[in-house]
């Protein structure tokens, strides 16, 4: 029986062409490179990044441990608290608005409203304090109900001025 070998592929491109090896592909570029940042300056710039990634490093994992001992002891709901930290982050009150209507109207596209009405909800809120004598004013204030009505529709609750997770 005659002896097979082994015969190797071409290494080759995803259109099929062959890969040039490291001398070739140096020999392709378009001009040399003249222009460089200084020895000194650049081994200076590397330590400061090690060492700042070092407290970084450092400052994360005490965030992080305060964070687990909340969870643990103060009942700190790990999700939640990842979705008000992004919503916080969000500086522009138009764009946060914007995020939130969009948020509730994804969810309520995708059923989630429905599947959070499904369940008992949670006693989050303290009894509310007795409310104090009624002071009198001379200029009334905004009206609560209009404004949330008019986001309640935005977010798809309609004419109802319910809330979308209450509907």
């Amino acid at each position: 029986m005659a002896k097979k070998t082994a015969t190797r592929k071409k290494a080759t491109s995803k259109g099929g062409a062959p890969i040039p090896s490291i001398d070739e592909a140096l020999k392709t570029l378009p001009a040399p490179i003249t222009t460089l940042i200084d020895e000194k300056k650049l081994n200076k710039l590397l330590d400061a990044d090690i060492a700042y990634k070092e407290e970084i490093d450092s400052v994360v994992g005490q965030l992080r441990e305060e964070i687990k001992n909340n969870v643990d002891k103060n009942h700190l709901h790990k999700g939640a608290y990842a979705d008000v930290k992004k919503y916080d982050r969000i500086k522009s009150p138009e764009k946060l608005a914007e995020h939130f209507l969009t948020l509730i109207a994804y969810m309520k596209m995708r059923g989630l409203l429905e599947r959070i009405n499904s369940v008992p909800r949670l006693d989050l809120e303290e009894p509310a304090p007795p409310a104090p004598p009624a002071a009198k004013t001379t200029k009334p204030g905004p009206k609560f109900g209009e404004t949330v009505k008019s986001l309640a529709e935005a977010a798809g609750a309609g004419a109802t001025g319910k809330h979308p997770l209450e509907e």
